[in-house]
C-alpha cells in the first residue's frame, strides 16, 4: 500500500510524495550527511595534528629560550665584576669603591 504525504519543500510549495519517494529522499539526505560528517572528521583530525605539532614546537622553543637565559645568566654573573672593575679604572671616582 502506497501512502501519500503532503510536504513543504524549500521553495515554499507543497508537493505530494509517496512513502517510497520520501524514504528515497531521506536515504539520500542520510548519505549526504554521512559524507559531510566524514569530511568534517578528517578536518578535525588534521587540525588536531597541526595543534599537536604547534604545541611541540612551542615547547621546543620554550626550552631553547630557558637554556639561553640560563647561559646568559651564567655569563652575566662572570662579566659583571669584570665590567665593574673596568669602569672603575676608566672612570675613577664615578663609582663607589
Amino acid at each position: 500500500m502506497v501512502h501519500n504525504r503532503i510536504s513543504n519543500t524549500t521553495n515554499g510549495f507543497f508537493v505530494q510524495e509517496s512513502s517510497e519517494d520520501r524514504l528515497q529522499r531521506l536515504e539520500s539526505d542520510k548519505q549526504s550527511l554521512m559524507l559531510q560528517v566524514s569530511v568534517l572528521t578528517e578536518q578535525v583530525e588534521a587540525q588536531g595534528e597541526k595543534i599537536r605539532e604547534l604545541e611541540y614546537n612551542s615547547e621546543e622553543k620554550r626550552a631553547r629560550i630557558m637554556n639561553t637565559e640560563a647561559l646568559l645568566q651564567k655569563v652575566g654573573v662572570g662579566v659583571c665584576p669584570i665590567l665593574f672593575k673596568l669602569l672603575q679604572k676608566t672612570h675613577p671616582g664615578s663609582f663607589l669603591s
